[in-house]
């Protein structure tokens, strides 16, 4: 359950971007003002046990001294940790519901439980917006036939071309025996890109939230992309998540292989089909470009990565690699360890979370 600023608070989250640079955003469409996050405080409360509540948000900032929590008339003590676009709140309770104090009014906090359907099993999650659901289709079946994958965690991030409900029923429809899907309803702002990446908090709090609440028990779990494909040379994934662990490795990060948008059956390019007539067993040749027109432009090598939750829930889980880890480890192209890039299959990617 989602916590947002009451109007009767008549106040809001301020933004880090200086003024000045609000207006060089790299999302596209869309001013600062209309994609900044200005009022989620939760994301939701999670019960983590031992008579503690998690509340998973975007930064408070300023906000924290407005945060005053209590229980029957007493007061709880609280306090927060601060991490990249995220502020997690740990409040000393071990009651289903309490109340955060203000003198406008008070929002009741209703604790969720924590998810286990993932215990033992892999997990990999992403968020989208407005996907085709063809595509988000063929990534939980390439996941499922080709490594096994049996958890599945997808954030739907205000689509409005469907519903979570329609999502979720096409997915079950895959009938994919042992696999549990989950589609989440993320409906919180994106956040605008800016060069100093500081307003941008949907993700981020994405990846804590499925940390703790999905991935706590999980055997592994992988941060990928709808058009990013896993690629293991020589191993299973069962396998490379049973090294990691047995060698005490909570983490690796690996590199990226650009797959060229050129339609070979069709004999095009992607950027001149619909959205729909792209998929992913239609490109399959690596290449230099990194878009769908075949423009060539510097190359993009970033990172994804697979986590052993047990060995790292002390690290921040983000986009491309992590913070505060010791022991994940960058491996290269060569370990036989790598994604493929489909950039036939990006749709708007810096403007389709809005």
């Amino acid at each position: 359950m989602m916590y947002t600023i009451p109007q009767s608070w008549n106040t809001h989250r301020e933004p880090r971007t200086p003024k000045q640079y609000r207006g060089q955003i790299l999302t596209q469409g869309l001013p600062y003002n209309d994609l900044f996050d200005w009022y989620t405080l939760f994301n939701e409360a999670l019960d983590i046990g031992f008579g503690g509540v998690f509340l998973v948000g975007p930064p408070l900032y300023e906000l924290k001294r407005l945060i005053n929590f209590e229980s029957n008339g007493k007061k709880l003590e609280h306090f927060h940790v601060d991490l990249t676009n995220v502020t997690l709140t740990l409040v000393d309770t071990g009651e289903n519901e309490f109340v955060l104090k203000h003198p406008a009014e008070d929002i009741t906090i209703n604790v969720s439980p924590l998810c286990n359907d993932f215990a033992g099993l892999g997990c990999i999650s992403t968020m989208q917006k407005n996907e085709p659901i063809e595509w988000i289709e063929d990534w939980v079946n390439y996941y499922y036939k080709e490594h096994g994958v049996l958890g599945f965690v997808i954030y739907d991030n205000n689509s409005d071309k469907y519903t979570v409900t329609e999502l979720q029923e096409r997915l079950n429809a895959l009938n994919l025996d042992g696999a549990i899907i989950h589609v989440v309803d993320w409906c919180v702002p994106f956040g605008p890109h800016t060069p100093q990446w500081d307003s941008n908090y949907s993700q981020y709090t994405q990846f804590e939230h499925w940390k703790y609440k999905y991935c706590w028990c999980a055997k592994y779990a992988i941060n990928h992309d709808i058009d990013e494909y896993l690629v293991l040379k020589d191993r299973t994934i069962d396998q490379l998540a049973d090294e990691l662990t047995e060698k005490g490795i909570g983490a690796i990060r690996y590199m990226s292989r650009n797959i060229d948008p050129f339609n070979e059956r069709l004999g095009t390019s992607a950027h001149q089909l619909d959205k729909l007539e792209r998929r992913s067993w239609d490109y399959y040749y690596y290449s230099d470009y990194n878009n769908t027109d075949n423009t060539p432009v510097e190359q993009r090598i970033f990172t994804k990565w697979i986590t052993i939750p047990e060995l790292a829930m002390e690290y921040q889980w983000r986009v491309h690699d992590f913070w505060g880890q010791n022991d994940a480890i960058k491996v290269p192209i060569s370990s036989g360890i790598y994604f493929a890039h489909f950039y036939a299959l990006q749709s708007s990617h810096k403007d389709k979370h809005i």
